[in-house]
């Protein structure tokens, strides 16, 4: 068992106002933890309109952990989406393959009413993990559905963060390492296992590829 002691009282959320000074050119990927749902949609609107005009588009994925419905418009518009498990329970899909395709069918209908207003997007892929169950993900350009096992570990040191640490891992090896879908949910999982037998986050940069 663990416990946290969290205080954030007042912290300000990243507001439109303040994203729209970002210089787009300097970034190929930007993930959005799911919180203000209308803050962050102007935001990821902006970065696709970006995207119409530039030689190098932005990936761009949303982190649904929040239990809060009117974060499926974020997911919408999103190139990668991670469900995690609380969002899946809350929304009675009770098991990661399950999620990956009640959401999937979820995003085709939000999607098909917002195209009314002549807005489009791609159909993102979905990422699940489960905890000690494994990872499953769901492709979104061919449909290619994967269960991934997680890897066993004998000797847990410290798991907070592994969610975080699970959603950056996946992000770099797609946008860094080149890999697939799967292969990236694969990287996640050995990084988790890696980092939970560790204090904190320093172990990463010893991670073997």
């Amino acid at each position: 068992s663990r416990t946290i002691v969290h205080s954030n009282p007042g912290f300000p959320i990243l507001l439109f106002e303040h994203f729209k000074k970002t210089d787009l050119k300097l970034y190929s990927w930007i993930h959005f933890e799911g919180r203000n749902s209308e803050e962050t949609k102007q935001m990821i609107d902006m970065i696709r309109s970006y995207n119409r005009t530039s030689e190098k588009p932005i990936r761009i994925s949303v982190e649904l952990e929040k239990l809060n419905k009117d974060l499926f418009t974020l997911a919408i518009r999103a190139d990668v989406v991670f469900v995690s498990k609380d969002m899946a329970v809350f929304m009675n899909w009770g098991s990661a393959r399950e999620a990956v395709f009640g959401l999937r069918t979820l995003i085709t209908d939000l999607q098909s009413k917002e195209s009314d207003n002549g807005l489009t997007w791609p159909l993102p892929s979905i990422i699940c993990p489960w905890g000690s169950e494994g990872s499953d993900s769901l492709s979104g350009c061919d449909g290619t559905y994967t269960n991934l096992a997680a890897v066993q570990v004998d000797n847990v040191l410290d798991s907070l963060g592994a969610g975080d640490t699970f959603v950056a891992a996946v992000i770099f090896a797609l946008n860094n390492l080149d890999k697939n879908l799967a292969e990236a949910v694969e990287y996640g999982n050995r990084l988790v296992a890696f980092k939970i037998q560790h204090r904190g986050y320093d172990c990463v940069e010893f991670f073997k590829i």
